[in-house]
């Protein structure tokens, strides 16, 4: 009766212990994630300063920049478009409201190039065309304000998109 309580318990221990095997076990899994498209864009205010008031006033130019963030690799396009005081048209002139009344307007005119002879607008060939980095890509817009308009004083403004398409 010793032997057969022995091998009981020791049946026991057995079934109740995980079975280990010398070596090693292993499975693989999958890891997984889907990238994508997408982009992130940020822009300075342009600022052409003090216009003056008389009859033949000189051009002023000044800056903006544009900071978009593309997937690698993903190809977009940037378009600008012709403000909230644009005069007529998908080719309209943009232009800067005075803030009080009477309403009046200053003609402004926004380029790609420093030359100041490409247009930047929301169309087609007037797009900047680029491929994206990863990682923050910089592209300067060109703002002239001519000179000889002649307006009453007071503060102008206007609000131009930035439009970036993937």
């Amino acid at each position: 009766m010793r032997v057969s309580r022995k091998l009981l318990v020791t049946a026991g221990l057995l079934t109740a212990a995980p079975l280990s095997i010398a070596g090693q076990v292993s499975t693989p899994f999958a890891v997984t994630a889907t990238v994508v498209r997408g982009c992130a864009i940020a822009a300075t205010n342009l600022a052409f300063g003090v216009y003056p008031a008389i009859a033949s006033p000189p051009t002023l130019l000044a800056t903006s920049t544009i900071r978009v963030t593309c997937a690698l690799g993903d190809t977009y396009t940037i378009g600008l478009n012709n403000g909230v005081n644009a005069g007529g048209g998908p080719s309209a002139q943009r232009r800067m409201a005075r803030t009080t009344a009477p309403v009046n307007y200053l003609a402004y005119n926004l380029f790609r190039d420093a030359a100041r002879t490409q247009n930047w607008g929301d169309t087609g060939p007037t797009r900047v065309s680029a491929t994206g980095t990863g990682a923050a890509q910089t592209y300067t817009v060109f703002g002239q304000l001519p000179g000889s308009q002649v307006v009453p004083v007071g503060a102008y403004v206007d609000t131009v998109t930035v439009t970036v398409r993937n």
